[in-house]
């Protein structure tokens, strides 16, 4: 027991790992708390393409079950109509009065 306690070689490298492994969990940390920082728009915009993804499911559910006419289907949907009269999906995202994203989505008509 009194040579365990004298021995003191490993002192020196167990202290360097410690270090090393606090000082990598605190750089983990920082670049966690940096990295959500700069995503925080991106997550809305995967909202907006996840909704668009909800409506075109929606636009198929409507067409197979055969009860509706494309038109039909469209205005449940609030589709918009471009300068040729063709019917699509729009969802925008606006931050500050200017367009973040938009997506258009011009279903197939039979």
């Amino acid at each position: 027991m009194k040579n365990i306690i004298q021995d003191k070689r490993g002192d020196i490298p167990i202290t360097i790992l410690t270090i090393g492994v606090v000082a990598l969990f605190i750089f983990s940390l920082v670049s966690y708390y940096i990295s959500m920082n700069r995503t925080s728009g991106a997550i809305v915009e995967t909202g907006i393409a996840e909704r668009m993804n909800a409506q075109v499911e929606q636009y198929n559910f409507y067409r197979n079950t055969g009860k509706y006419t494309n038109d039909e289907i469209m205005n449940i949907l609030g589709a918009k109509t471009d300068n040729l009269g063709k019917k699509y999906l729009y969802l925008e995202k606006i931050d500050n009065n200017k367009v973040m994203i938009s997506i258009q989505y011009y279903p197939p008509m039979p």
